[in-house]
């Protein structure tokens, strides 16, 4: 086992590692953290009649919840105190104490620049096909790769603008207009915006959940 997440929200939520990781539910901060940790050691019980351990040190923990929620915590992992984190990454995604997911959108908006920049010094000697199927594998991807986006997609203002305006520098590569406006640039490409894309993501989960149709 590599990590320990925890997560406490207004219901109670809390997570340990990448293919481990035991949660408990609870309003109660306190019944939430004897869940969690009798979890734990259930794990480490099994751990221990399989001939495997946990390495401690490895281990970290997550709490969100409530405005109220301001203490420092910790939890008992075998003889290993473990204080709680600002902010994990687990299964590719960076949780943090106030799950806004700025630094995770913040990463992903990075990743997508650099694959923009790449685009930018081909979009010259690529065909037209090449450059739009450039950007929707490695550029837009960024941003719809999974079922990430319906985590973090209601993000603040000022990120979606900066995903829209990658989005945008892309279409400009594509079709080598510096001039349109982002709306037009769009018509042009018969597409919407990432947010947009990301709304008809929930729609669909929403109807399959409805007509139960998930796993």
């Amino acid at each position: 086992v590599d990590d320990v997440f925890c997560r406490f929200s207004s219901a109670g939520v809390c997570n340990l590692a990448d293919d481990t990781t035991p949660y408990a539910c609870d309003k109660d901060l306190p019944t939430l953290m004897e869940n969690l940790e009798g979890d734990i050691e259930s794990v480490m019980e099994w751990f221990q009649a399989n001939f495997m351990l946990l390495n401690a040190d490895k281990c970290h923990f997550l709490l969100s919840g409530p405005k109220t929620v301001v203490e420092h915590i910790s939890i008992q992992v075998g003889e290993q105190i473990i204080w709680e984190s600002l902010q994990e990454r687990l299964l590719g995604l960076n949780l943090d104490k106030k799950m806004k997911f700025q630094e995770h959108i913040k990463g992903v908006i990075k990743t997508a620049s650099g694959k923009l920049t790449a685009l930018t010094r081909l979009a010259r000697i690529l065909p037209f096909d090449q450059k739009r199927n450039v950007m929707n594998a490695f550029i837009k991807q960024q941003f719809t790769d999974s079922s990430y986006p319906l985590i973090w997609m209601y993000c603040t203002k000022e990120l979606n603008n900066k995903i829209n305006s990658v989005h945008k520098r892309a279409l400009r590569q594509v079709y080598s207009d510096f001039t349109s406006s982002f709306e037009e640039l769009l018509k042009k490409d018969n597409s919407v915006t990432i947010h947009q894309r990301n709304l008809h993501l929930v729609a669909i989960e929403i109807f399959k959940a409805t007509k139960n149709l998930q796993p």
